[in-house]
């Protein structure tokens, strides 16, 4: 094949465009990193942490817990520079468990991934353990749900999709594909964290 530059024309009437496509059919056309599973793995060595003193529609005082990831590592310990922040947000609001006495928090289900015990913290004792956090690497458990849209009435819509309705393999054999139908409208998967693990 000659490599002067020719016209639209003559490219294509030279016979010689077989095989050319400007993207693979399963190009992702943004940063879309695989799901936590098998070997698939990732390390979160710090994060950004601020907080919010907010008060519940039921009137009940709580903390808002804001956590940015920028980077992570895989499992082959290679860095991953994130072009858009993970946001996980966490907070000191109750609830209570099946068949567990008591109540408990996503602030707390954190602290304890992260090596605290939240029965002993408090107040300022209880921030400054979260801010401490940030320093302590922790796995980051990846998943898929739906990219969202903005509304007319600036609101969005939900999140609904799980990780395994993009799987189309099996749970042992897992094949996820970046997108799926439904009601006759694409699905397209975003990755978000989903849990902090201790290491």
């Amino acid at each position: 094949m000659s490599q002067a530059y020719v016209t639209p024309t003559e490219l294509i009437n030279s016979g010689e465009l077989v095989d050319v496509i400007a993207e693979s059919s399963d190009y992702v056309p943004y940063e879309l990193l695989d799901p936590t599973h098998g070997d698939v793995r990732y390390v979160s060595k710090s994060r950004e942490i601020s907080f919010s003193k907010r008060v519940s529609k039921k009137n009940q005082p709580f903390v808002s817990v804001a956590i940015v990831v920028n980077e992570l590592e895989n499992q082959a310990g290679e860095k991953i520079s994130l072009s858009r922040p993970l946001r996980v947000w966490l907070n000191t609001l109750q609830f209570s468990q099946k068949n567990r006495p008591g109540t408990t928090s996503s602030v707390s289900e954190y602290l304890q991934e992260a090596g605290f015990s939240p029965k002993e913290l408090s107040g300022e004792a209880l921030i400054e353990a979260l801010a401490e956090t940030a320093a302590i690497p922790m796995e980051a458990v990846l998943g898929w749900t739906n990219m969202t849209k903005k509304l007319d009435d600036g609101t969005w819509t939900d999140e609904f999709a799980k990780t395994s309705d993009f799987n189309q393999g099996t749970k042992e054999l897992p094949n996820y594909v970046p997108s799926f139908e439904k009601d006759g409208e694409t699905i397209r998967a975003k990755h978000r964290i989903v849990a902090f693990r201790s290491l």
